[in-house]
């Protein structure tokens, strides 16, 4: 038997994402990709079909939630999902990635923490880490109503306006980054448990 296998299990990560045009779910499937790569056991899921199984977050040393921001708001799915598993959160590391157009830009970042602020004040939720990421502007994606209200505001922002094509701003070196950076705090919580273990 591999001892340190036995010792250092890989740590078992959950991703719940919850995505308006699917920007949301292609950030969860790439940190699952890179959480993978590190030897970490990872797991995705849709926020919306998750409903009942909050007490599954115990079993995990890491949930990470991932969403998007809609004209202002993360989804339902998002906050419901959060809620009702507070309880369970506050027992396993967590981390929260907020994604947004505002944090496209300089001048947004303090627009893109205030909507980070405002669903964990609506959520009571205190992750162990934040990360605001800079989102993607689906114009194929979008019905006619959506298509029109995005493109004046990426016109106002200063961002392309082609509807015939889709603009992603998210930066994925740093995507990585956070992931390792989880992965990393992670590996250290459970060393610190089995230290504490063998003491005592």
């Amino acid at each position: 038997m591999n001892s340190q296998s036995t010792e250092h299990p890989k740590p078992r990560v959950l991703i719940v994402f919850a995505s308006w045009h699917g920007h949301a779910r292609e950030v969860a499937e790439k940190m699952g990709e890179v959480a993978l790569a590190n030897g970490a056991d990872a797991e995705i899921r849709d926020a919306s079909e998750t409903r009942g199984d909050e007490k599954s977050i115990t079993t995990y040393d890491g949930v990470v939630v991932v969403g998007s921001v809609h004209f202002a708001v993360h989804s339902r799915p998002l906050r419901r999902f959060v809620r009702r598993g507070l309880q369970h959160l506050s027992r396993v590391r967590s981390a929260f990635v907020s994604i947004s157009g505002a944090a496209a830009a300089l001048d947004g970042q303090k627009q893109a923490e205030r909507y980070i602020q405002r669903f964990l004040h609506a959520t009571g939720w205190k992750p162990d880490m934040v990360f605001s990421c800079a989102g993607a502007v689906r114009f194929t994606a979008y019905d006619p109503i959506t298509r029109a209200a995005m493109k004046f505001a990426s016109r106002i922002a200063g961002r392309g306006t082609d509807v015939s094509r889709d603009y992603v701003y998210t930066n994925w070196p740093a995507v990585h980054a956070f992931t390792h950076d989880f992965l990393d705090m992670l590996e250290r919580s459970k060393a610190i448990a089995g230290s504490t273990v063998a003491l005592a």
